[in-house]
């Protein structure tokens, strides 16, 4: 219908595919009522009636259920459509041919461009929104393309004379029912309901069902609008509006001093400042803005105030187990964040540190060859090795201790080598004369522990 509009004017194959994906009038009614059930469920569970919160509230779940298995489909579909459009907006041959054809060419070639560069921020947003949904799409897409692979090798087998027609037909049988099934199926992929959401956090893996039924009961499940701030520390423990959890949708996350990262399904959002009361410099969450998701609503959001944090504080105080774990996992998680969060700023010390002892060692008065044979064992093999030159015996976890020293040495000579320039560590270790020089693995070492920011493929963000 959108094919043959007038020739001045754009095509817009983006706008027609999206509004064909996500903004139909059913899909948006589909996406409402979904939402308004998911909130009506969280509610009549919080009901002190016995019956309300154990009866009705299970009422709800067929209805949801149908709901959540149709747009999974529908979402499905709808991004497998935006990623063949990417494909052939970048692919194809008459793309390449339109770099070619001049000022009129070029034109369109903008058109393309612009359209290709939509569709592919609408992956990468749905992507971020649920890596699992992803997946699935290039796992179809790899099972396609390899049936389609074998038609084409039983044919060529077929025409070599390799097998005769009755083999050649029973092989082509079995292929074409294997391809044409998974074509009538479809990629698979299932939305993850709350409780599974909230069970593969690192801080609720492991722990008693009851808890997390506990924290469900007290927490308040939100749909938000697109740009909406859902999340903002102005200061002081008394400011501190509790922690979030991404259910669906994207997150924006605004940090006082690290970038602009990005939350999907089971995304953190506050845990450090409620964990610490107050702002961690370095590591501070500022605020969460509400990003779209597939069906254009705003995400999900599971929040947890801080009067169910004081609850479950005032439990674990009474020495309730269940209570004590979820606090120490709340602990370590954010323990976990801080230190990865300042690995290469400890890792720049731990270098400086190494380099003054080298230094120090070089022009010292009690310099010899000897000490300066121990700095350099020290710092080209792993700390398990390491300490056991030194006199100091190994601990018990060898293998996997002696991987994240390999790691970590990687790292502090990559830091060396950036510090120093050419010849990195080694021109701070430079021999005296007659010496052999020294070669081995930090000689070309790579930057194998490089620093990344916390991302959302973690799915964790502190704050």
């Amino acid at each position: 219908d959108h094919a043959p509009p007038p020739p001045p004017l754009p095509l817009h194959l983006w706008d027609t595919t999206r509004h064909e994906v996500s903004s139909g009038w059913l899909l948006q009614a589909e996406a409402a009522a979904y939402y308004r059930l998911k909130q009506w469920t969280s509610r009549l569970k919080r009901s002190s009636n016995w019956f309300v919160s154990k009866v009705l509230s299970r009422v709800l779940v067929a209805p949801t259920w149908c709901l959540s298995k149709h747009m999974n489909k529908v979402t499905l579909a709808g991004l497998e459509t935006v990623v063949e459009l990417w494909i052939s907006l970048t692919s194809s041959l008459q793309t390449t041919w339109l770099e070619f054809s001049g000022p009129y060419g070029a034109s369109i070639l903008d058109e393309v461009h612009h359209n290709a560069e939509s569709a592919w921020a609408f992956i990468v947003d749905r992507r971020i929104e649920a890596p699992e949904k992803f997946t699935a799409i290039q796992t179809y897409r790899a099972q396609i393309s390899l049936l389609s692979a074998q038609m084409t090798f039983v044919e060529e087998m077929s025409h070599g004379g390799m097998v005769d027609e009755l083999e050649h037909k029973r092989m082509m049988d079995v292929i074409q029912r294997r391809l044409h099934g998974l074509t009538r199926a479809g990629p698979r992929w299932r939305r993850l309901q709350v409780n599974e959401i909230l069970g593969a956090l690192p801080f609720l893996r492991g722990v008693h069902p009851r808890v997390i039924e506990w924290l469900r009961a007290n927490a308040a499940l939100r749909v938000h609008a697109q740009g909406e701030c859902i999340w903002e520390h102005v200061g002081g423990s008394q400011a501190v509006p509790g922690m979030f959890v991404v259910l669906s949708g994207v997150v924006r996350m605004e940090g006082r001093s690290f970038s602009t990262t990005y939350l999907g399904a089971g995304g953190v959002g506050g845990l450090i400042s409620v964990v610490m009361d107050d702002v961690v410099e370095g590591v501070g969450l500022r605020a969460a803005y509400a990003e779209g998701n597939a069906l254009g609503k705003g995400p999900l959001v599971f929040h947890i105030r801080m009067r169910v944090i004081a609850a479950l504080r005032a439990a674990a105080r009474r020495g309730e187990t269940g209570a004590k774990e979820l606090e120490l996992a709340m602990f370590r998680m954010a323990g976990t964040f801080i230190l990865d969060r300042q690995r290469m700023a400890a890792v720049h010390h731990i270098v400086q540190t190494l380099q003054a002892a080298v230094v120090a060692a070089e022009a010292g008065p009690g310099s010899s060859p000897q000490r300066r044979s121990e700095l350099r064992a020290l710092l080209e093999q792993p700390l398990g090795m390491a300490g056991a030159a030194v006199g100091v015996p190994p601990p018990h976890a060898a293998t996997s201790r002696a991987s994240a020293a390999a790691a970590l040495r990687h790292t502090v000579l990559d830091e060396a080598v950036q510090e120093q320039g050419p010849g990195g560590i080694h021109r701070v270790l430079r021999p005296r004369s007659r010496e052999p020089s020294v070669h081995g693995p930090a000689a070309h070492a790579s930057p194998t522990a490089e620093g990344r920011p916390h991302t959302q493929e973690e799915h964790v963000q502190g704050g």
